[in-house]
């Protein structure tokens, strides 16, 4: 789905199980629930996306994944209702970084559990999860676990924020 305007949709977006998932340059406005909300075997790509009034109490961007890759989940941005937010959930597949972007990182939406039966964010052993100074993740319901490693080095006038999500 590419340069698509999507507007009174239940769900923007939604997929799960295995195969690619693209979302690029998309406008979804006034869904019920999530703008996109994807439960997928591999990594999607979700870039330059907006959301506006995303409803309900959903995160606007939703991507659970066993094999996350945030040089593929940029540039989204997301404004009122719901919670105007890019939720990811799962393992980071390969080492990259978490940018600084307008809609904050939330970690563990309360309906991740299905996937795998946690709503972690994990790091596994041999990656490196690099979170970018500005940055800002919001807890829920899960945590970052971290078997391998995260560098978070922010500045005094661009530091990482880690909060919840209220």
């Amino acid at each position: 789905l590419e340069h698509a305007d999507v507007s009174y949709a239940s769900a923007g977006l939604g997929g799960s199980g295995s195969g690619s998932v693209v979302a690029k340059n998309d406008a979804f406005a006034s869904s019920l629930y999530d703008a996109v909300a994807l439960d997928l075997n591999s990594g999607p790509t979700v870039e330059n996306n907006s959301s506006s009034g995303a409803g309900q109490s959903n995160p606007a961007f939703a991507v659970i994944s066993g094999s996350l890759d945030f040089g593929l989940l940029g540039g989204n941005s997301a404004s009122g209702g719901g919670m105007p937010v890019f939720d990811v959930t799962g393992t980071v597949g390969k080492s990259a970084t978490m940018a600084a972007e307008s809609a904050p990182w939330e970690i563990g939406y309360q309906l991740s559990s299905v996937y795998n039966g946690s709503s972690n964010l994990d790091v596994p052993s041999g990656v490196t999860l690099t979170i970018a100074p500005g940055a800002v993740l919001k807890g829920f319901q899960g945590g970052l676990t971290v078997e391998g490693t995260v560098s978070a080095v922010g500045s005094s006038g661009s530091p990482i924020t880690f909060t919840s999500i209220n």
